[in-house]
């Protein structure tokens, strides 16, 4: 199934939005993995895929067709991000997907997963 979610464009608040969406699917007793285009939603909005997959019991699996580049959305948050502590937040949330994760690349698309 698809499930359809409204998060603030490059705010904070993706993990529990989708956490939330999930834990109230009439689904959720089916759902066995959640697939995600990337970690970034609407913009910089970071899932903190480890409090997720945490949270739901259920596996993360993140699939993208280019490489990500998490040195390069290091430098938008800190561009983009006029809030310090937000900006240390989101920036230690990338920090833990490379630590609990490792990209690989499998019939043209890279995974990460949890």
């Amino acid at each position: 199934g698809l499930l359809s979610l409204r998060v603030s464009v490059d705010g904070n608040d993706a993990t529990r939005v989708l956490a939330k969406k999930v834990k109230s699917s009439r689904f959720k007793d089916q759902i066995r993995l959640i697939a995600l285009n990337g970690v970034p939603l609407a913009g910089l909005n970071i899932l903190d895929i480890e409090e997720l997959s945490s949270s739901l019991k259920i596996p993360i699996m993140i699939l993208t067709r280019k490489k990500p580049r998490l040195r390069a959305m290091s430098l938008a948050i800190k561009a983009a991000t006029k809030n310090k502590d937000v900006a240390a937040r989101k920036l230690a949330m990338l920090n833990k997907i490379k630590k609990v994760s490792r990209i690989c690349k499998i019939n043209g698309f890279y995974t990460q997963s949890i």
